[in-house]
Formats: structure tokens, C-alpha cells, sequence
């Protein structure tokens, strides 16, 4: 069975640190919503940088190309790349940039469709200092701050993520990352049960 492994959170947090910790317990792969923007923004004159005008290129870049090839154009290249990997043999893919609502839904789907093969479980990703630096730009109308991709995770309900996660800045990232297996591994085998019966 695939495990689909999809973090939500703030700029800044630690979700790309946990990523890493998850991959290397789990022996999975990465994949990420941006990676086929980021691609293209190469190619039509992005700098590679993620400073503040590099952060803003790529969220009026990523407008555009949902807007020329549809809202779930990163949804669904992620999905041909997460089917590349299972045809690999890869059972555990981690996603670390989850932002809008039209990714949980193709995610939903591609598992559903699926039929007890995929598991995905997702996982709001909180972070208190990355947050508090994301108020107050936004708060100052800071237009990185203001973007949906900054805006759209955070109005989800909390009954929409399988794990809700409070980094543990205090005792260290390899006890964070412990924890944050153990309620992933929790979540995965509660869906694998239910899926059994």
C-alpha cells in the first residue's frame, strides 16, 4: 500500500526539516506541488531565489499558470509523478508544501479512486514562531503574507487534517520529528484497519 504523506504549514516552520526526518525513517521519496512551477518559472526568467521577490514571482507565476492550464495544474503533476514512483515501488512519498483546497480534493480522489491501494494522510503543520513572523507581515499587508497560498490552508477546519502538529522547538528536531512519526504511523494504521473491514 502507498502511504501519501501531504504537511501543510507556515513559511519557515520546519515542514521541509520534518520532511527530511520522515523520508530517511520511512525510506520514502519526495515530491512537491512546486516543483513543476518552480520549473517553469526557471525557464520564463526566475532568478531561483526564494528572498521576498522571488517568493512573490512565484505566487503571481503560479496565478497564471492555473490560470492557463486550470486550478489543479500542480495537483495533477504531482499525481503523474507520485504514479511514476509507485510503478517504482515506492511506498512512502512525502509532500511538504500543501496550500489550497483543490489539492486536498485531487488528493481525496486519487485516493478514493484507488480503492484501499493509497492512503493519504494529511497534516497541518504548526509552527509558533514562523507563525508569529507571518502575522505581523500580514498584519503589515506584507503582499507575500496576503497571497492565498499563505491564507487558503489556514482556513480549513481542523476536522479536515488527519494530524495537527505543534513543532517541538524546545527539545530538539530529532525529538519532533519522533513525535510527528508517531502520530503520522497512529493515523496510517487507524485508516489501514478501516479499510480492512
Amino acid at each position: 500500500m502507498l502511504h501519501l504523506i501531504v504537511i501543510a504549514g507556515p513559511s519557515g516552520g520546519g515542514k521541509s526539516t520534518h520532511a527530511e526526518g520522515l523520508m530517511t525513517r520511512s525510506d520514502g521519496r519526495r515530491l512537491s506541488f512546486a516543483t513543476y512551477l518552480k520549473e517553469a518559472a526557471l525557464e520564463s526568467g526566475w532568478s531561483g531565489l526564494k528572498d521576498e521577490a522571488g517568493r512573490r514571482y512565484l505566487q503571481d507565476f503560479g496565478f497564471l499558470m492555473k490560470k492557463n492550464y486550470g486550478d489543479d495544474i500542480f495537483a495533477r503533476k504531482l499525481i503523474e509523478n507520485a504514479e511514476v514512483l509507485i510503478r517504482a515501488g515506492v511506498t512512502t512519498i512525502i509532500v511538504d508544501d500543501h496550500r489550497f483546497a483543490v489539492e486536498f480534493s485531487a488528493l481525496k480522489a486519487w485516493e478514493k479512486k484507488a480503492k484501499r491501494s493509497r492512503c493519504v494522510t494529511f497534516v497541518k503543520f504548526c509552527d509558533t514562531k514562523a507563525e508569529n513572523i507571518w502575522r505581523k507581515d500580514f498584519l503589515q499587508c506584507k503582499p507575500w503574507a496576503l497571497h492565498l497560498s499563505e491564507l487558503e490552508w489556514r482556513a480549513f477546519p481542523d476536522d479536515a487534517w488527519d494530524v495537527i502538529f505543534h513543532n517541538d522547538r524546545i527539545n530538539g528536531v530529532d525529538n519532533s520529528i519522533e513525535r510527528l512519526v508517531t502520530q503520522i504511523n497512529w493515523v496510517i494504521e487507524t485508516k489501514n484497519k478501516r479499510m480492512k473491514l
